[in-house]
């Protein structure tokens, strides 16, 4: 069995080389094999799992958060054709979010995601597919957890100017508050599988994984592998109000709050008079106007045995 870890050293807090050392102790043991590569840019991650699966490799380990996982999943495919040919995906929990992996592992005791490398099982699991319309060309981009389109790009681009010394803890709910307060409502044309709305909104998400922005419960029923997307609508209820119900996205007591709706879809198409910033898997890319579609059970993801 042949395994390939794509390591992002600069993700969540981190790798020393001590990390490093160890991390080669324990896999050359338990696998036989520590084939590594350390890229410095997410373009080159993305290069290199597509060249490792051309090359017969049977496991790929990404190595840091949401954004480094998201990646590597998009070298999974090449021109946006499946090139893994039953290639396994792992991820782990080494950035400052991690939240598809809180999915992948939801319900299960995983003292460490080290123990998922070593014992795991392959599940086919659906894929989210973004193309972004421009009178230019379209571009296509997938992801494994969430996309979403307006404050919440704001906090992606907030937080990525944090300083280091700003905790885990308030990398995502500072920028929350700020945005909050500065990010304009934008109306929305959204067109689904059964219909078509306008609605004045703060954000839109479009949830594949349950979790997002370090444990904010996006996705409340949505699964893996269900063919479906869970889409969150955000509306514009006043600062404060919205602030007093953040608190709520932390657990499931959201459900019927007033300004938070919510559509079930396999296809979305979100169009706004002026274009709004894009995000997914914490990575800010394109604009509207664009086209969200699941691809079923695409791609393999290994959860704990």
């Amino acid at each position: 069995m042949k395994y390939k870890f794509i390591i992002n050293r600069n993700s969540g807090k981190g790798m020393s080389e001590k990390q490093l050392d160890s991390m080669s102790h324990r896999f050359s043991q338990e696998l036989g094999q520590f084939e590594h590569i350390l890229p410095t840019s997410g373009a080159e991650a993305e290069a290199v799992t597509r060249e490792s699966l051309s090359n017969g490799v049977d496991k790929i380990v990404a190595v840091g958060g949401d954004g480094t996982a998201n990646f590597v999943a998009n070298g999974f495919f090449r021109d946006g054709i499946p090139a893994h040919n039953g290639t396994a995906l792992l991820v782990s929990n080494t950035g400052a979010g991690s939240d598809y992996y809180a999915s992948v592992t939801k319900g299960k005791k995983v003292a460490n995601w080290m123990e998922v490398v070593g014992a795991h099982e392959k599940r086919r699991v659906d894929v989210g597919r973004i193309t972004f319309l421009s009178p230019n060309g379209h571009k296509t981009r997938h992801f494994l957890n969430m996309a979403s389109v307006g404050m919440i790009a704001d906090i992606v681009k907030t937080k990525e100017y944090l300083g280091g010394w700003i905790p885990s803890s308030l990398r995502y709910t500072a920028p929350t508050v700020k945005s909050l307060f500065t990010w304009p409502s934008t109306r929305l044309l959204l067109k689904t599988d059964t219909g078509t709305i306008e609605v004045d909104a703060l954000t839109v998400s479009i949830s594949k994984g349950r979790y997002a922005g370090r444990g904010m419960w996006f996705g409340l029923d949505v699964e893996l592998d269900d063919g479906m997307f869970e889409v969150t609508i955000f509306e514009n209820s006043g600062p404060v109000r919205m602030a007093m119900k953040l608190w709520r996205m932390y657990s499931d007591s959201y459900t019927g709050v007033e300004g938070i709706r919510k559509l079930w879809t396999r296809r979305l198409e979100i169009s706004a008079e002026k274009p709004i910033p894009c995000e997914f898997d914490g990575e800010l890319y394109g604009t509207t106007d664009l086209v969200v579609e699941v691809l079923p059970k695409e791609i393999f993801v290994g959860f704990p045995a």
